[in-house]
């Protein structure tokens, strides 16, 4: 991987920059892109020897794509693994500070989940272009890859085509990664996430109860519902519920970070093998 970025130092910033070099130092990219810097690398090859301005611009295209996705999770690691985190912000000279915002500080954590939600949008994105290179052929095209939404079936189907049919972990991680949006829709956009504390599992993170969370994922509404109609109703009954409950029975802000980060990392790494095994038959 260093004779690789060694290549790629010499496209400049464009080719390795900071957040790559910090992410390359700590071991980041090792463990969770092992992928990236290749595919990186064989975009901006392609890109500049291209002889036609279209397939210049779908390979630059692309590889906006894959380092905007890349930066993102990123961000997202150091907000959800990170040990220690503290953002200070002073106005008329009075500091006010958040330690470990992103795991006790609500509008903290929801910037956290939207970035993530901002990651599954991108991939969208990145996925209709790695199958289609005359998505990106004039601006109506491109306006219209803008616009792209997926729903699950038609999301299946096109992984099925990246991955040429030959991976169906793959694809079950995409879907698990597509219905990441049930609790962003909800916690981050249509109702406060009332988690409390629980000293006995952790002296700072906050908590929310286990089966609340599954049931959001699985999309089971109607448990969820009444969970809301029951914080409606008693807010400090169900903080109750969170203090005295076991530790098992709960799922901490942090824990859930941490679970979307690896997932979509792990993913979209595995998206990167395939779109480069494409690409370069192209």
């Amino acid at each position: 991987m260093e004779k690789v970025i060694q290549n790629l130092i010499k496209w400049g910033i464009n080719g390795f920059n900071n957040h790559e070099d910090v992410g390359f130092k700590v071991g980041y990219i090792q463990k969770y892109f092992s992928e990236y810097l290749y595919l990186k690398k064989e975009l901006l090859e392609r890109r500049d020897s291209a002889s036609q301005n279209e397939m210049r611009r779908y390979f630059n295209a692309l590889r906006i794509y894959v380092y905007t996705l890349y930066e993102n999770l990123w961000h997202g690691y150091i907000t959800s693994h990170s040990e220690e985190l503290k953002f200070t912000f002073v106005i008329n000279g009075i500091p006010t500070t958040f330690l470990n915002p992103h795991q006790t500080h609500l509008p903290s954590f929801s910037s956290a989940i939207l970035n993530f939600g901002t990651c599954r949008d991108l991939f969208f994105v990145l996925l209709k272009l790695s199958i289609d290179p005359a998505t990106i052929n004039n601006k109506d095209s491109v306006n219209g890859l803008l616009k792209i939404h997926y729903g699950q079936k038609g999301f299946e189907k096109d992984l099925i085509k990246l991955s040429n049919n030959s991976d169906a972990d793959y694809v079950n991680d995409g879907v698990r990664v597509y219905e990441t949006n049930e609790f962003r829709n909800i916690f981050a956009h249509k109702m406060r996430l009332l988690w409390w504390f629980n000293k006995k599992c952790s002296p700072n993170e906050r908590f929310l109860l286990r089966k609340e969370v599954d049931a959001i994922k699985n999309k089971k509404r109607e448990e969820y519902m009444e969970h809301i109609f029951e914080i409606f109703t008693d807010n400090k009954s169900y903080e109750r519920k969170i203090e005295n409950s076991n530790c098992p029975d709960l799922i901490s802000s942090g824990e859930i970070l941490r679970e979307t980060h690896d997932l979509l990392a792990r993913f979209v790494n595995k998206s990167y093998k395939f779109i480069h095994t494409r690409v370069s038959k192209v």
